[in-house]
């Protein structure tokens, strides 16, 4: 393909039965060359030839680079004739992902920039769909960042707080997230040592026609908690894993200091909290 670099692989990527299909539904960013749209045509291709990073039943994702420019690529794996059907009617993943991150962008919150959404098919049964975003080298989640970041009280309870910010804006303007993990929340190294923060991973977002509801609120900051302490180191004896309670006051004091409600106390948030820890006392 024109201009197309194809990483080295050593695994082996599963095809798409139906991408030689002739119901293709494609959607690119507004300010993409002409150049790049050709070759996003062949999505297929680009993602068979690219560097995996995820190969799993759901998803196939990997690395690919046109014009010596990095570019990641997901493909929303849908292979039994089941889950085709109950799909029918339904958004595929990439368009969703794309619409849900063009409404962050209106709201100013950082996540990685959809370049195109491609949703394929035969006749009515949906079929896989794929998403082409920008590359952001390094560790860029949240999880992936987080010894360096609670190495530090300060830089942790700040990280925190900006993180609460950004998913009060987002609950506050009907946002939903779905599976909102540290592995979800970007941490991106900037320049001058700092992190900027955000969200990704949006296929299971949901705009709703007003602001989340305390069910919905209760519901992702106890997966934050969850995954706060899931996540949190437990080899480093400079670095104690922190009680659940402890975890959660922090995280819904902040949530609560940046405009929203406390649910530190809040039936729908226990309840949630012990359905993703059920082993654990809170």
């Amino acid at each position: 393909m024109q201009g197309a670099v194809y990483l080295n692989t050593t695994v082996s990527c599963p095809v798409n039965p139906v991408w030689k299909t002739r119901f293709k539904t494609y959607a690119f960013a507004d300010d993409i060359s002409e150049e790049l749209r050709n070759a996003f045509l062949d999505a297929e291709g680009l993602l068979a030839q690219s560097e995996l990073i995820k190969n799993s039943r759901s998803t196939t994702a990997g690395i690919f680079v046109v014009n010596d420019q990095r570019f990641f690529i997901k493909r929303s794996n849908v292979g039994r004739l089941s889950e085709r059907i109950r799909r029918i009617g339904r958004m595929p993943r990439s368009v969703r992902n794309m619409r849900m991150a063009g409404e962050l962008e209106k709201l100013g919150i950082y996540t990685p920039k959809v370049y195109m959404a491609l949703a394929t098919g035969a006749w009515f049964l949906p079929a896989a769909s794929y998403l082409i975003t920008e590359y952001i080298p390094g560790s860029m989640t949240f999880r992936d960042n987080l010894s360096e970041i609670i190495a530090s009280p300060l830089q942790w309870q700040d990280a925190v707080q900006q993180l609460s910010a950004i998913v009060l804006k987002m609950h506050d303007n009907g946002i939903e997230h779905g599976d909102l993990k540290l592995c979800n929340l970007m941490a991106v190294r900037q320049i001058d040592g700092t992190f900027r923060f955000g969200v990704f991973d949006l296929d299971g977002c949901v705009k709703h026609s007003s602001a989340c509801s305390d069910r919905v609120r209760a519901r992702e900051l106890s997966r934050v908690v969850s995954s706060s302490w899931l996540s949190w180191p437990q080899k480093d004896p400079a670095l104690p894993r922190p009680e659940v309670v402890s975890l959660a006051r922090q995280w819904c004091d902040a949530y609560s200091q940046c405009g929203g409600k406390n649910y530190y106390t809040d039936a729908n948030f226990r309840k949630k909290l012990a359905d993703f820890l059920p082993d654990v006392h809170f």
